[in-house]
């Protein structure tokens, strides 16, 4: 599972092991026992039999006499049983009492384990602001930039992509986005219907045209925008958020979700200020990289150009991989294809043989072999052309199911 890729097992399911310092020898039951290594850290680590690719890691801390230890679990449904389990197999040999149970994906857990400053001391307990931290990072250096020119990264675009590629922990920047309902559900939006939000709506559409207008000029013959989509306004956590869609050329696509933070979640004014504050490139988070300094404002040729040079930048590796999606797609269903034609030929066969063994009995019947209670035959020369047809017969209908067979399999 894409989950357990820095999980190392040590023990398997229904084994036994011991724990150094504990005075007798444990059973792993159902689970899998084992670390997940990290440059500065080795945690302890529990997988369930029930654990799926799609779960996080909960991370549960103990507090002993002995000082704080901390355990991972993966593969339960809430806290209370992570806390349950994690105490099962290692808190209970020292008197652990749980302190905290945080949730966090595998990459960022590695992170943390990888990361030097929180692990300057040994026993220390891991804070939950400090998994926070390392969730969904969009790139290991903080991206700087000044107007359109990037400080960051040595000033190099380049360098910038490939950082936010090797901390894309799902592959968002090189997978088509999945339209504007995928997103709002992922978003846990509600849909409402708001007051007086016509006005906001033609300020918002204008703008959003302005955007699109402004991004193909900063394309500089690049990819351009063939389309825009908006969605209708949402409520998400009692805010008003409204998402706006840019189709690209080449399959990729922008999207800007806007929030008003000061309006009523029943009604949007037409003087209420909108805030950007998500961007997303296809199915990636790309905010921080495009706008380091949240809430502060930015010109319209700024935010379209860095946006763009992010998007020309992306595009011919995002072509690649559709087109060896698309490729390995098509070479499914032609598989598929050919499958299907051999089954039909298949069956074909399956008729034309039995046809052909009802023929065999036939001649069979019509020249018995079996002539045992029969005193020994003389036959004539025309008696013997006639056996010597029967067998050419016979031996010519087995050509013939053996030779189908043969094309068949071949």
């Amino acid at each position: 599972m894409k989950n357990t890729k820095n999980f190392i097992q040590q023990y398997a399911p229904h084994m036994g092991y011991v724990v150094a310092g504990f005075d007798a020898a444990l059973n792993t039951g159902s689970c899998s026992i084992g670390c997940i290594q990290g440059t500065h850290r080795k945690l302890s680590a529990i997988v369930t039999e029930s654990a799926t690719e799609d779960d996080l890691w909960h991370v549960v801390n103990f507090k002993s006499q002995q000082g704080f230890d901390s355990c991972a679990v993966l593969g339960v449904s809430d806290g209370d049983e992570a806390k349950n389990i994690a105490h099962l197999y290692f808190g209970r040999m020292f008197d652990g009492v749980v302190t905290d149970v945080m949730l966090s994906n595998e990459e960022g857990l590695k992170r943390h384990l990888d990361n030097a400053y929180f692990h300057r001391t040994k026993d220390t307990a891991i804070q939950p602001w400090q998994l926070e931290k390392f969730q969904d990072v969009i790139a290991g250096e903080q991206p700087m930039w000044d107007g359109l020119q990037l400080k960051s990264h040595s000033g190099s675009l380049a360098h910038l992509l490939s950082d936010m590629q090797f901390h894309d922990d799902h592959n968002g920047l090189l997978n088509q986005f999945d339209g504007l309902p995928a997103l709002l559900e992922a978003l846990d939006a509600e849909h409402q219907e708001f007051d007086s939000i016509i006005i906001d709506y033609q300020h918002l559409e204008k703008f959003s045209n302005m955007l699109s207008k402004a991004m193909d000029l900063a394309a500089k013959g690049g990819v351009a925008i063939t389309s825009m989509e908006m969605s209708k306004p949402f409520k998400r956590k009692n805010v008003v958020n409204v998402a706006v869609t840019y189709n690209i050329a080449d399959g990729q696509n922008v999207t800007i979700v806007y929030h008003n933070p000061d309006s009523t979640p029943s009604k949007l004014a037409a003087t209420d200020t909108l805030i950007s504050w998500k961007i997303m490139l296809n199915n990636r988070d790309v905010t921080g990289a495009i706008q380091p300094n949240q809430g502060e404002g930015i010109a319209l040729p700024i935010l379209a150009g860095r946006i763009m040079q992010l998007v020309n930048k992306n595009s011919a590796r995002f072509q690649r991989t559709q087109a060896k999606k698309a490729e390995a797609q098509q070479g499914l269903t032609d598989a598929q294809g050919r499958l299907t034609d051999k089954q039909s030929t298949l069956k074909a066969l399956d008729t034309e043989i039995e046809a052909l063994k009802l023929q065999l009995d036939e001649v069979v019947a019509s020249n018995p072999e079996d002539q045992n209670n029969k005193p020994e035959p003389k036959f004539s020369q025309d008696d013997m052309i006639t056996l010597t047809v029967s067998s050419m017969g016979k031996l010519h209908l087995w050509m013939r199911i053996w030779t189908r067979l043969f094309i068949w399999l071949s």
